[in-house]
């Protein structure tokens, strides 16, 4: 076994293979240590591919055929495979750079965040692995050759991969952003969606790389690449998911080959592994290493590994708080709904239309109809009632959510299961929340899950269940970091008394002074380091700023200080949390994670405030 040697070029190898391999059977796992002989497999030469791509464009490329990618008809293979690397969801795959490594590897774009791009890539890819945080200089180009990003940044891998990436060979590079990529019409690209969940298995893998197509008939290096695998299988070993000849003794049914012909070879280090799960595209797993093909069998008789991103997405986010995963895709917040992909791409035949399941924690349409009417006329959404939790009491309450699909040009409710004349025409799933339909609902935030099922009403055998996820932030939020403290007006307010609400272990002032002379207050809570997943006590000041009256200079006091304003005028009061190095002394370099909530109070009236800590310590460079 050894890792994909990273250099000028990247590399796939597209064959087929006359025999038949077979699928996986759920739940099998490999283990790495057993070698097992290899099977005579014999390589087809290119001509052979590309005869098959003529006659059966739509077998070949499996989900890809209904992604946007540049229009062309060109014969030869090499000019195909690249097209369909251009399909939209590969998009964000471009080559990196690392230059004291002098090596050339590919990298995904995740997205940008106060000046810096975020790409991800192998651990092994880099100049070194002797720390969770490295200075690194680089250089990412998107899929069009444009510079993504470049300059000298920071590489951060996990804490198991410090002096040897062989225990989880992933790393995520922030690098100074040179331009914002975009799609095919010159939008900005949607953020690559990691997967997050235990399916890996189900479905065929996709690969996008720079390089040569490692056939028996040609390798020819420079051009960026689309190819397909069977679906992986789980090591027992490593954090690893695994595909080709090492995880075929596995398999228990026939895969057609137009599902098995691509192989990870030399230079493809840090390709992303993409996979179509519940109907997303998301990012599976990073190209880590290979054991290389047996020269008497061919190129499809190599193992290709891949570091398991599901295993790291906690750390991923750690580092990037805003990255996307598959999870962040199937949420429904108070300001934005869920839409779920559309089904009809599944079904053949007719339509769908969507239940709610019977499950311990939601209710909601049960049975299809055809035509609901309500007190006002014909329904347009139908209702569904979830528990959720609240993150600062744990209280449990019902929350009310509506449920709709788009059919024919109109919005039904969801378990609506006419059809229309125009194929395709169920539509996706729309489950939004609304204000109106929850006007006792207090201030705070809430998470909750359920299930929904799409059902085919003409293909009764279709049936696909997949998870909503709820996150609803009905308070006051905002980010500290080091540059820009946390601030909070609050208007409605004359004179709030803050209360400190959490999480556990967060202490500050206790006792309210009515005309203290205190500056500040300090506040000290529990973050964490995303670098090495160790929690530390952390010091932040808290200050209000008090003018009362449009022309008297403000008064800054601790957070325990009331001041009122003198006469009963009215203030304005301000808060503001801010760090300060020198009240943390001796606090290691890392990323600090943390939330900090307040509630402010007056009278009968009350606001909550969110804090998400984010503060960088790690040293200048």
């Amino acid at each position: 076994m050894r890792h994909l040697p990273v250099g000028p070029s990247l590399v796939m190898g597209a064959v087929l293979s006359l025999f038949p391999m077979a699928v996986r059977a759920s739940g099998a796992s490999i283990d790495l240590e057993d070698e097992t002989s290899r099977q005579p497999l014999v390589a087809v030469d290119r001509e052979v591919l590309a005869s098959f791509a003529d006659d059966s464009p739509g077998a070949l490329l499996g989900p890809v055929v209904h992604e946007r990618m540049p229009a062309g008809g060109a014969a030869l293979l090499e000019e195909r495979l690249r097209l369909a690397s251009l399909a939209e969801p590969f998009l964000p795959v471009g080559a990196l750079r690392v230059d004291r490594a002098r090596s050339f590897c590919t990298a995904t774009w995740l997205g940008e965040a106060a000046g810096h791009t975020y790409v991800l890539t192998a651990a092994h890819c880099l100049s070194a692995a002797n720390a969770s945080a490295m200075s690194e200089t680089a250089t990412f180009m998107g899929w069009d050759g444009t510079a993504i990003a470049g300059g000298t940044g920071w590489a951060f891998i996990p804490p198991q991969a410090v002096g040897s990436v062989m225990a989880a060979d992933i790393a995520l590079l922030r690098l100074p952003t040179r331009s914002i990529p975009t799609d095919h019409d010159g939008k900005r690209l949607a953020q690559p969606l990691l997967y997050v969940g235990q399916e890996e298995h189900t479905e065929p893998l996709h690969f996008v790389g720079y390089g040569s197509a490692a056939t028996r008939a040609v390798v020819e290096a420079g051009t960026r690449r689309w190819g397909r695998a069977a679906s992986p299988v789980y090591s027992t070993t490593t954090p690893e998911l695994v595909t080709g000849h090492g995880a075929a003794r596995l398999r228990t049914s026939p895969v057609p080959p137009e599902v098995d012909w691509a192989r990870m070879a030399e230079g493809d280090s840090g390709s992303a592994w993409w996979q179509r799960l519940g109907g997303y595209w998301s990012v599976t797993a990073v190209a880590s290493r290979g054991d290389p093909e047996n020269p008497a069998f061919g190129p499809r008789s190599s193992t290709s590994f891949g570091t398991r991103v599901a295993l790291f997405t906690d750390w991923a986010r750690g580092i990037y708080p805003e990255l996307a995963t598959i999870t962040d895709r199937q949420t429904v917040t108070a300001a934005k709904p869920f839409v779920s992909y559309d089904p009809t791409r599944d079904v053949h035949r007719g339509t769908v239309h969507y239940t709610v399941p019977p499950q311990e924690d939601a209710s909601g349409p049960v049975w299809p109809t055809t035509g609901r009417t309500g007190p006002g006329g014909p329904a347009w959404y139908s209702t569904i009632r979830v528990l959720v939790r609240n993150e600062q009491t744990n209280d449990r309450v019902e929350v009310r959510l509506r449920g709709r699909r788009a059919g024919c040009g109109v919005d039904l409710p969801m378990e609506d299961a006419r059809g229309c004349a125009v194929r395709g025409g169920a539509g996706a799933l729309t489950v939004s929340f609304h204000e109106e339909d929850n006007p006792t609902l207090r201030q705070g935030s809430y998470v909750g899950r359920f299930e929904v099922e799409a059902k085919g009403v003409d293909m009764p055998d279709y049936r696909r269940r997949f998870p909503v996820h709820v996150k609803l932030s009905r308070l006051v939020e905002g980010t500290l970091s080091n540059a820009s403290p946390f601030i909070v007006t609050l208007p409605r307010m004359v004179d709030p008394q803050f209360v400190l609400r959490g999480p556990a272990g967060t202490a500050g002032p206790t006792a309210h002074v009515p005309h203290g002379n205190a500056r500040f207050g300090v506040i000290e809570l529990t973050a964490r380091d995303a670098l090495q997943r160790q929690d530390h006590r952390i010091k932040l000041r808290v200050q209000r700023l008090l003018r009362c009256g449009a022309y008297r200079l403000p008064r800054i006091r601790g957070l325990e200080d009331r001041a009122p304003c003198a006469g009963g005028a009215r203030s304005r009061g301000r808060l503001d949390i801010s760090f300060s190095p020198a009240d943390n002394a001796g606090l290691p370099a890392g990323l600090y994670r943390g939330k900090l909530w307040i509630q402010a109070v007056e009278d009968n009236r009350s606001t909550w405030l969110e804090m998400n800590l984010n503060i960088e310590t790690l040293s200048e460079r």
